[in-house]
């Protein structure tokens, strides 16, 4: 049953990264340069659009930092017998916090911000802060492609099991006769 859990619950986590990390990818190298360079929008609308899929994708992404915090969390205990696993988790942990925290500065900040200097029709402003959110997604990327990294190395079996292996299927080694003296 434990496993179960376990195994339930690293599965959700795994959901998690990808919703967030896939919905990133596309949303910055696919539907990004679709609407502002394969459709037939205006550059307004086009930007209307994108901030809009932004601003939904920002709840996705938030809905899954949180799932993967509270799994985390959750399943802290699991590698307190290894403190190199132990320390990995922990800095899994905190890189999951720095790419909820720039998800939330792109939400909190950067989205009203562009909202208002649309509105007032100030290009330049758009341009640097197009550019920021280039920065911040970028940034969020690198985070998430580090927790997927270290989630993997995480799941993969302690090295010493391997070695045992190897060491167990190899015949001992015959000792040394001494030599005998004859009389």
């Amino acid at each position: 049953m434990k496993k179960t859990v376990v195994g339930l619950l690293d599965t959700l986590h795994t959901l998690a990264l990808a919703v967030w990390l896939g919905g990133l990818v596309i949303l910055t190298l696919l539907v990004a340069p679709t609407i502002f360079q394969g459709t037939a929008l205006a550059e307004a609308d086009a930007r209307e659009v994108y901030g809009l899929l932004l601003g939904r994708f920002v709840y996705w992404a938030d809905a899954c930092g949180v799932t993967m915090l509270a799994v985390q969390f959750l399943l802290r205990r699991r590698f307190q017998k290894n403190q190199t696993h132990f320390v990995m988790d922990g800095v899994r942990q905190l890189l999951t916090f720095v790419a909820l925290l720039l998800a939330e500065m792109s939400f909190r900040n950067l989205l009203p911000n562009l909202n208002t200097a649309k509105r007032i029709g100030e290009l330049s402003h758009i341009v640097k802060l197009q550019g920021t959110y280039a920065l911040l997604a970028a940034s969020q990327a690198g985070a998430l492609l580090l927790i997927a990294v270290l989630t993997v190395w995480l799941s993969l079996p302690a090295g010493g099991s391997s070695r045992r292996s190897i060491t167990e299927t190899e015949e001992p080694a015959t000792p040394q006769r001494r030599s005998r003296r004859r009389r």
